[in-house]
């Protein structure tokens, strides 16, 4: 059984702090996503876990995306964390079987600080890869880190770490993970400066760009150590083996 859990900055016996972790159904007082009819909807027929997910909805006018002349049908929901160095992110992800990936990119999910860096989860390039791009760096100011690729029509559990360096230092860390497996660690990253010394994380974003068909989001937590998953991927295209040597007791 997973229970869901909604205390807002409770700590663990590990000592790790979970600021929310929230079941994406109405009335769990998670993401907002009133005013977003046709981006977002709750969908309570397809969940990991608890009453529902919130389904994002590319209709076909959101592929493909040509810059400059195609529609990006953008949308997106944001939800502040408490102000922090180290941000660790874990989420249920499911792509329709159908499900076709922006030739530019889809974006699924935007880490903002309070100053200028900001990391985003992408699937890239019209492939189900996992990529995170770490935007407003000095040397280069982008870079991007693959790790993990999502299977199509399966629950799949997906964890980032984002970790700012110390001021002037070159020791940020970017990691992704897939259903319990580090797929992609980076380290001496240099984003946290003498001009932005109170340059922290503060919120979490869900967004809905450049693709088509649907993505399915559940138990989406956040915290700043990490949180793991509450269990393996879950297959929802194939059915269950036929029960043999059944008897009564």
């Amino acid at each position: 059984m997973i229970f869901t859990v909604m205390t807002l900055g409770f700590t663990s016996g590990s000592g790790a702090t979970i600021f929310w972790d929230y079941e994406m159904e109405p009335g769990d007082r998670g993401f907002d996503i009133s005013g977003l009819s046709g981006v977002m909807t709750y969908d309570t027929s397809v969940k990991f876990s608890g009453n529902g997910s919130i389904r994002l909805d590319y209709p076909s006018q959101c592929y493909p995306d040509q810059i400059g002349s195609g529609s990006q049908c953008g949308g997106f929901t944001d939800k502040s964390i408490p102000p922090t160095q180290t941000l660790w992110t874990r989420f249920y992800v499911m792509l329709s079987s159908d499900f076709v990936v922006g030739n530019t990119e889809t974006k699924i999910m935007f880490s903002s600080t309070n100053s200028t860096v900001s990391d985003w989860l992408i699937l890239p390039n019209g492939s189900t890869n996992l990529r995170m791009d770490l935007q407003a760096l000095h040397a280069p100011d982008t870079r991007a880190y693959v790790g993990g690729t999502l299977t199509r029509g399966q629950w799949e559990c997906v964890e980032t770490m984002e970790k700012l360096s110390t001021i002037g230092g070159f020791d940020g860390v970017r990691e992704i993970y897939l259903n319990g497996t580090l797929m992609k660690s980076v380290t001496g990253i240099d984003d946290r400066y003498a001009s932005n010394p109170n340059e922290l994380f503060v919120s979490k974003r869900l967004y809905r760009q450049v693709g088509q068909g649907s993505i399915w989001l559940d138990r989406v937590a956040t915290g700043d150590q990490r949180i793991g998953c509450s269990g393996s991927a879950i297959d929802t295209t194939t059915p269950p083996p036929v029960p043999t040597s059944l008897r009564v007791q």
